[in-house]
């Protein structure tokens, strides 16, 4: 298996964690204002989760981010 198939693996599982995740990319969406800005900063490793990608953390936390975030007070 060739690196670039190992990643786009590793991409495929986050994106189907996604999927298994409607209220919480519905609420990323809306507070970073698109489907692509959602994706990208739920599989993103994050500094306030322990370089955990949101959708690999527990989903309150993820959820609380989200809402400093939308009433700007994210540090």
């Amino acid at each position: 298996m060739s690196d670039l198939d190992r990643i786009l693996k590793k991409y495929i599982l986050l994106l189907e964690k996604i999927e298994c995740k409607p209220d919480l990319f519905s609420m990323a969406k809306e507070t970073l204002g698109s489907e692509d800005a959602a994706i990208i900063w739920l599989i993103s490793p994050h500094k306030k989760l322990n370089n955990q990608a949101p959708i690999n953390s527990d989903d309150e936390e993820v959820k609380n981010l989200l809402l400093a975030i939308e009433h700007g007070v994210y540090l």
